[in-house]
């Protein structure tokens, strides 16, 4: 639809493209009328013609649209939500052209083409689609699933086209054995929006793994987009670790190892890892290196590295290394439980986004508690791990120019 097909091609996410209006003759009386209704176009039955629009695109809606079998579509399907999106877009569009604080073209970059091997069709596309705007690449149980959904509720925002967790994982930067390789263009095109550098939207990506894998996927994405916003979604790094045990309790429970085992087999292999790049912000720089290259511990011990995802001043370290503090937002868990609606109202005027009223948001993607007795955290465990985390801690606070108060964490928060 002319000025949202941004919003609508990502609602239908299978669609096909894009079609001529002018030339869709065999649409039925009412399907004409769903149609015009959605692109705002005047309709004439006795012509069973739709009247051509100044920008002569339509939703292309596979072939119920043109069998004679269209039905009104079901109230959560995809095409209804994509009708909604677009009469929705056809009014913000207008509201975004009258407000300065609304327009984001400093955010658009056109996906990179080269020097890899790369199909010519898609680096053709490529020269004209605006590569995501912004990411939040973790952590994982961080609460990034509930920020990436709340930030999606915005009008601007057109989620991805594919993903986990609700299109928020794209997963369109993953490196295969952490190296770029060729044809992996088409990867990132096909999973995120057809969106033009005059439109007022943005895409974004929440893929959890991208600050854990991989020390290129920053120059990855930069490499697309040289502008992109990064919002790093923080947690207290031992309720971030319990609750990610809790997530993965299933390969626990089949190894039979409680959370306080997985910590006192760990725990004395990251401190030989890592304690000696505390010293100086020279060590932390060569702890960078350490953090992506070296295992520290094995599957067996642990294979969803609770300990290791929670250092968290390495990865941010690489990612401000990468992108420099004016592009990168840190965001706790913590502070959306104090002060919610000041957060999101932060990170929209981060990411360049007009203002907007999120209502009331729910919880999303909590970890159920579904662990027995013996295999949960007990005092022991979360002392020795709180003192562990301390200094690191202190040096990712140092190095985000704020306090984040994990050190404040009482272990009666965990009952």
């Amino acid at each position: 639809a002319s000025g949202t097909s941004a919003v609508a091609s990502t609602a239908l996410g299978t669609a096909q493209g894009l079609a001529q209006a002018h030339s869709i003759r065999r649409l039925s009386n009412q399907t004409k009328m769903h149609l015009t209704d959605v692109l705002g176009l005047p309709f004439n039955a006795s012509e069973r013609l739709l009247a051509r629009p100044a920008s002569p695109r339509a939703l292309w809606m596979g072939p119920p649209a043109i069998n004679g079998v269209w039905a009104t579509p079901h109230k959560h399907s995809l095409i209804h939500l994509a009708m909604e999106r677009a009469r929705t877009g056809v009014a913000w569009k207008q509201h975004f052209a009258k407000d300065e604080r609304c327009r984001v073209p400093s955010n658009c970059s056109n996906f990179a083409v080269g020097p890899f091997k790369e199909h010519p069709v898609e680096a053709a596309a490529a020269r004209h689609r605006c590569a995501p705007s912004f990411v939040i690449p973790g952590t994982q149980k961080g609460a990034s699933t509930f920020l990436f959904h709340a930030l999606s509720r915005h009008p601007q925002v057109v989620p991805p086209l594919r993903g986990a967790h609700g299109y928020k994982e794209a997963g369109a930067y993953v490196l295969r054995n952490c190296r770029r390789n060729n044809y992996q263009l088409g990867n990132r095109l096909h999973r995120f929006p057809f969106i033009e550098a005059e439109d007022p939207f943005v895409t974004g990506d929440g893929t959890v793994h991208y600050m854990l894998s991989c020390q290129d996927i920053p120059r990855e994405l930069v490499r697309d987009n040289p502008y992109i916003k990064v919002i790093f979604a923080l947690r207290d790094p031992v309720s971030r670790m319990w609750s990610d045990y809790r997530f993965g309790s299933g390969w626990y429970k089949s190894k039979n190892l409680g959370f306080n085992q997985v910590v006192d087999g760990t725990l004395p292999d990251f401190r030989r890892c890592f304690d000696r790049f505390l010293n100086s912000s020279q060590s932390i720089e060569a702890g960078i290196s350490q953090f992506y290259t070296v295992r520290c511990v094995t599957q067996v011990q642990d294979s969803h590295n609770l300990i290791k995802k929670s250092l968290y001043i390495f990865q941010v370290k690489h990612w401000l290394n990468v992108l420099g503090h004016h592009r990168i937002r840190v965001v706790t868990t913590e502070d959306l439980k104090l002060n919610q609606k000041e957060v999101l109202r932060s990170v929209l005027e981060f990411i360049g986004l007009c203002p907007f009223k999120f209502g009331n948001l729910g919880k999303d993607n909590v970890t159920p508690f579904r662990v027995a007795g013996e295999h949960r955290i007990n005092r022991a465990s979360f002392e020795k791990l709180q003192a562990f985390f301390r200094p690191y801690n202190r040096a990712l606070y140092e190095e985000v120019g704020r306090d984040l108060g994990w050190e404040m964490t009482k272990w009666e928060s965990f009952h």
